[in-house]
Order: structure tokens, then C-alpha cells, then sequence
């Protein structure tokens, strides 16, 4: 009876599961941009939807959550209580850097978010990297779990990416390790963005896991390949 009651209470006292998730919309404009050096940063519009208990809970925490998020995605405002099947979110829109490859790692060191997309013009095209600033991730972490007793782990993390073709005409693109328009792309696949069109990116679990815990991946994650 005594272990009974005990892992009742142990279960009682253990922080619940949060699940996190972030959208970014990159247009392929911008990322021209900041390639050719017209621009050496841009911010991005960005969807963070955390997992809350209870509608009631997510409309008496917005305000405090978005102060929170400020901190890590710039000028932050709340977008909406949503629900997907049984689950509950709290859904706040900001602003996530996208920044040329030269002179980044400066930029990042004077700023206080997590979360980056690293642009550069190579060979192959404009090449695409996201970058995850590990310690201060962990310390959001560490933020959500004091302050709401909720647990932010690997498995509770998912991240997309929507490229809009604002351009002329059609792009060719390459992207890795994500789902495509829900389509897994096994590696990496190419695929050709319409204009006025965008390309729905999904990061695959194992990729996800590995900026989670390095930080950033040597494969580009998007290759917008030059115009003709």
C-alpha cells in the first residue's frame, strides 16, 4: 500500500509532457537578398505553438507566455488557442533572424534567441541552414519547466519550414531531410516551386534531434538553385 501511494505521488509530482512547435515562412525573395549581401539580416515570420492542458488555461497564460517568447522571438504578439484532435495549443506569432553566412556567428553572439537560418550563395545555389543555439535552448527549456512544471524534451519538438516562391517564375529546388508536402524525402530530392506557390518542409525526427543536440548540420536544408 505504502509503494502504491508512493508512486502516486511521484507521478503526481513529475513534470507532464509539452510539445513544441515552430512554422517559419521563408520567402525566396529574402533569402536572394540576404545571399547577395543587399541585406546581411532579415526576420522571419514565425508560428510557436505550445502545448497547453486546457483552453482555459491557454487564454489565462497568453499574455505571460508571449512576454515569455519574447525574449527568444523578437517582437512576439498571440495568435490563437487552438486544438489539433484531443490536444490543446497556445499558438503566438514573432520573428525568427535569417542571416548571411558571413558575419552571422557575430550577430548571434550579441543576440538573445535560439533559433536561426543561416543563408549563403555557393555553386549549387543559395543554400539554406538552419541553426539552433543549444545552451540558450536548454535554458528556455530549463524557463518552461520551472515556471510551468511542463517538460519540453527531443520527442516533443517539431519544426517547419514554408518556402514561398514570390518570385518571377518557377524555382528548382533541393531540400533533405524533411517531408515535403508530406512526402518523405528519403535524403535529399529536388522539386520545382510554382510561382506564387510554396513548398510545405517538414524537418524529419532525426533531424530535428541532431540540431537539437549539435546545433547545426552540414547538409543544407533548402538549395534554391539560380535563375536562369
Amino acid at each position: 500500500m505504502f509503494v502504491r501511494i508512493l508512486l502516486l505521488l511521484l507521478a503526481a509530482l513529475a513534470l507532464s509532457g509539452c510539445k513544441f512547435r515552430t512554422y517559419t515562412d521563408l520567402y525566396i525573395s529574402d533569402l536572394e537578398e540576404v545571399a547577395a549581401g543587399k541585406a546581411s539580416r532579415m526576420d522571419a515570420s514565425i508560428l510557436i505553438s505550445i502545448q497547453v492542458p486546457t483552453p482555459d488555461e491557454c487564454r489565462e497564460k497568453a499574455g505571460e507566455v508571449v512576454t515569455l517568447l519574447a525574449r527568444y522571438f523578437g517582437k512576439t504578439q498571440f495568435h490563437q488557442c487552438a486544438r489539433d484532435g484531443f490536444e490543446d495549443y497556445l499558438v503566438v506569432r514573432g520573428n525568427v533572424p535569417v542571416l548571411r553566412a558571413a558575419g552571422a556567428d557575430a550577430v548571434i553572439r550579441k543576440d538573445r534567441g535560439f533559433l536561426y537560418f543561416i543563408v549563403e550563395r555557393k555553386a549549387s545555389g543559395i543554400v539554406v541552414h538552419p541553426r539552433l543555439v543549444t545552451d540558450r535552448y536548454r535554458g528556455f527549456q530549463a524557463l518552461v519547466s520551472r515556471r510551468y512544471s511542463m517538460q519540453i524534451d527531443a520527442e516533443d519538438v517539431s519544426m517547419g519550414v514554408v518556402l514561398r516562391n514570390d518570385g518571377r517564375g518557377e524555382r528548382q529546388v533541393e531540400v533533405c531531410g524533411v517531408y515535403a508536402d508530406q512526402q518523405a524525402v528519403p535524403f535529399c530530392g529536388a522539386t520545382t516551386v510554382p510561382r506564387r506557390r510554396y513548398l510545405d518542409l517538414q524537418l524529419s525526427t532525426i533531424l530535428t534531434r541532431y540540431l537539437l543536440k549539435h546545433g547545426r548540420n552540414a547538409i543544407p536544408l533548402i538549395t534554391v538553385k539560380v535563375a536562369q
